[in-house]
């Protein structure tokens, strides 16, 4: 359970972040483009190739508040988060729910139940991740490619 993705992912996608909450003990704090980059690059050298791709890698989980939440509800904060998830090495673990945008709190509240009437869902978040599953899906490069980390620069443009 790759719980250190799910802090970078969190610090790097939201505009604000949930000070209330603590998963796993730790605060997450904002960080910048360079700052995930670097921990990803941490987190993938850390093991061998075949741990790294079997490696779940989660946004929340029955033990955490859900991304949503920490997020203080920012829809693209998970959209941002997901597209990451599903692109980068390891296997992407989805909790349930994250994928229609239910949110919760601390434990037990982020163990709420599905919501199973769609029109309760919130349809884009549910949009998003099946185009970002698909995706993934359709390029066996970003199940098992090589992880290249390039960082680019705001502002910069080609002429």
């Amino acid at each position: 359970m790759n719980y250190p993705f799910a802090r970078t992912a969190l610090g790097l996608c939201a505009k604000r972040i949930a000070a209330r909450y603590r998963p796993g003990g730790r605060r997450v704090r904002r960080v910048t483009a360079a700052e995930a980059l670097a921990e990803l690059v941490h987190q993938v050298s850390s093991y061998g190739p075949r741990v790294v791709e079997a490696q779940l890698n989660l946004l929340g989980s029955h033990d955490t508040p859900r991304f949503l939440t920490m997020a203080e509800g920012d829809p693209t904060a998970l959209h941002l988060a997901t597209v990451l998830q599903m692109t980068l090495p390891g296997a992407p673990c989805v909790y349930y729910g994250d994928e229609i945008g239910l949110e919760g709190g601390a434990d037990p509240d982020c163990r709420r139940a599905f919501q199973w009437r769609k029109a309760r869902w919130h349809t884009p978040t549910w949009r998003l991740f099946r185009r970002a599953a698909a995706l993934r899906k359709a390029h066996p490069a970003l199940r098992h490619g090589n992880f290249t980390p390039v960082l680019g620069r705001a502002g910069s443009s080609r002429s």
